[in-house]
């Protein structure tokens, strides 16, 4: 990698850390909720999900689980929202 990407990378990488990382003993612990409570984000920028890839994607967490816990934010009328990132 060039010098000048390698820093465009790094600047890149520390304003994601800025953004999502938070200090560890601020962070609540986990905890199980029901998939009724987790609704889609409001602006979920997919609108299209392929049926096949989502039909594979429901065999492997029937097979696997959920392999690693999934991100989601308190709503004011007590659900959660899902990331982008995830859903």
């Amino acid at each position: 990698m060039t010098k000048s990407r390698q820093s465009l990378t790094q600047g890149l990488s520390a304003s994601i850390a800025q953004k999502f990382i938070t200090d560890p003993k601020s962070v609540e612990s986990s905890q199980t909720l029901s998939i009724q409570q987790i609704q889609l984000p409001a602006k979920q920028p997919r609108r299209y999900f392929d049926q096949e890839k989502q039909a594979q994607l429901i065999k492997s967490i029937e097979e696997h689980g959920i392999l690693e816990p999934l991100l989601v934010r308190p709503l004011a009328n007590g659900n959660y929202e899902g990331s982008n990132a995830i859903l």
